[in-house]
């Protein structure tokens, strides 16, 4: 559904060729992220001629090329850590999950990355341009997921302000940082400031659509329950083993600092401290916040978590101590069995090939397929039933996969008959519908069993349609053909 939302609005701006100033909306219905997001995916649209895949193989380019980054940035300061920053941020489990789908939270280890990585180079390369470019990043990624990337903007003041010319530094910082936002003011200013209002009555109390608010022992239980689950993201090793290297790296490095080693790398050193830095500045974020968090809030602290092992791993080869080192050579080889024996039961999976999820993309492909052939060059009517109601991925897929494959469109696609525009501008995109000469209806039905009886309710709005044939599929959904009925049939 999310995935659909994005693909039509970036259709939206090739077709009309009008640009977005807004992006996704967010959890709070009403307010709406920067467009960045669509910017950056527009290559990838146009490129692949709509094909949503190639957002995937989008993202994924630029999470391998982050980690290229990473390697590239450190070799000249310190190769071991280089290598061992960039072997982690690649293989971490949460990395795997969040490049298999297009979702605008997705992205948030690699920007998470990106921008911690300019932060370390300010503090030991400070230059204006630098600083200009963070906040043009702080202001970015802000467009991506905001309930995360807010983080970036006090600990951007943060770090800017223990340098030299504090103010000068937060000057330079935010003529980067203010002109992101000038979308989302065009579009205030156009409506109204309606995302100010909604925003300002959900944290005032007037709305709750982010949920109740918590006490503070329950925010303590839901964060650490939450962190726990990213601090896990990290690693192919047993959940507690993972638990107990993290303390051990922050017990390392206070033994180290307090005894002041000479076995302590500035760069290696420095790198850690800023990514415990940037944990504390999200526990305080996280526990200011009133609500219940949302899991893919926290996916760029993955990132922090990463440099948090990368560092410790580096300090512990460079004593050069046999036994641990073995130590680590073990882990290594833990690590890896799990990810290759993990990722082959991916493969092996009968499921991983062929889908039993109804919005899976192939699966969705496969719906028109039936239809159109069913329908023998036919016009016909269309109408879907998602557990979602708005019919967002139907809407793309007939326009992009039916128009270019069987060179015409239905003559009505919608959730439901007669429903007032729900998609801006739908005119533009149907202009290859073929009018039905009878009443040729397909319903798409993708089974709710949470809501079996919603699913009734809409079926019962085509009783005046007789059913001809019902095409039952392996991945919870019906195709039902339908059409007027015959005289003396009910």
């Amino acid at each position: 559904m999310d995935q659909a939302r994005d693909v039509l609005d970036l259709r939206h701006m090739v077709v009309s060729k009008v640009p977005k100033i807004v992006g996704p909306t967010t959890s709070i219905n009403g307010v709406f992220l920067g467009p960045f997001w669509y910017y950056f995916n527009f290559p990838a649209f146009v490129f692949g001629t709509g094909n949503p895949a190639f957002l995937v193989y989008w993202n994924i380019f630029w999470y391998q090329l982050t980690g290229l980054i990473i390697w590239l940035y450190f070799n000249k300061k310190n190769q071991v850590l280089g290598v061992i920053t960039s072997v982690l941020f690649l293989l971490m489990p949460i990395g795997f999950n969040v490049t298999r789908y297009v979702w605008n939270a997705n992205p948030m280890p690699m920007f998470t990355a990106l921008y911690l990585l300019l932060t370390y180079e300010i503090i030991f390369n400070p230059s204006r341009n630098k600083k200009i470019l963070l906040g043009i990043f702080s202001g970015l990624f802000l467009q991506v997921e905001a309930a995360f990337a807010i983080i970036f903007l006090p600990f951007s003041l943060f770090i800017l302000l223990k340098q030299k010319n504090g103010l000068r530094n937060i000057k330079y910082f935010l003529f980067g940082f203010l002109p992101t936002l000038f979308p989302q003011i065009v579009f205030e200013l156009r409506h109204k400031f309606v995302m100010s209002k909604i925003f300002i009555n959900e944290f005032s109390g007037s709305s709750n659509m982010l949920g109740n608010k918590l006490n503070f022992s329950a925010k303590m239980i839901d964060r650490l329950v939450n962190f726990r689950a990213q601090l896990s993201g990290t690693l192919y090793l047993n959940h507690n083993l993972i638990i107990l290297l993290f303390v051990s790296a922050l017990i390392f490095f206070v033994y180290q600092n307090k005894t002041n080693s000479k076995k302590n790398n500035k760069y290696v050193n420095k790198f850690f401290l800023l990514s415990v830095l940037f944990l504390v500045m999200s526990i305080v974020f996280y526990l200011l916040f009133p609500n219940k968090l949302k899991h893919w809030y926290l996916f760029g602290l993955a990132t922090p978590f990463v440099f948090i092992f990368s560092s410790f791993f580096t300090q512990l080869l460079k004593m050069k101590n046999k036994f641990l080192n073995f130590l680590l050579m073990i882990l290594f080889l833990v690590n890896t069995f799990y990810l290759v024996k993990q990722h082959n039961q991916i493969f092996l999976n009968k499921s991983f090939r062929e889908s039993d999820n109804p919005s899976n993309f192939a699966n969705r492909l496969n719906n028109i397929d039936i239809i159109y052939q069913d329908a023998k060059g036919q016009g016909f009517k269309v109408y879907s039933y998602l557990p979602s109601v708005y019919d967002l991925p139907q809407q793309y897929t007939f326009w992009w996969y039916a128009t270019q494959k069987y060179h015409y469109q239905p003559e009505e696609l919608a959730y439901l008959p007669n429903q007032p525009e729900y998609i801006k501008d739908n005119h533009l995109f149907w202009k290859k519908k073929k009018i039905s000469n009878g009443s040729l209806t397909y319903l798409i039905i993708e089974h709710d069993k949470n809501k079996p009886q919603r699913e009734t309710d809409w079926l019962n709005n085509f009783n005046h349609l007789c059913l001809e044939e019902t095409f039952r599929l392996s991945y919870q959904t019906s195709i039902q053909k339908r059409n007027v009925c015959e005289i003396g049939v009910n």
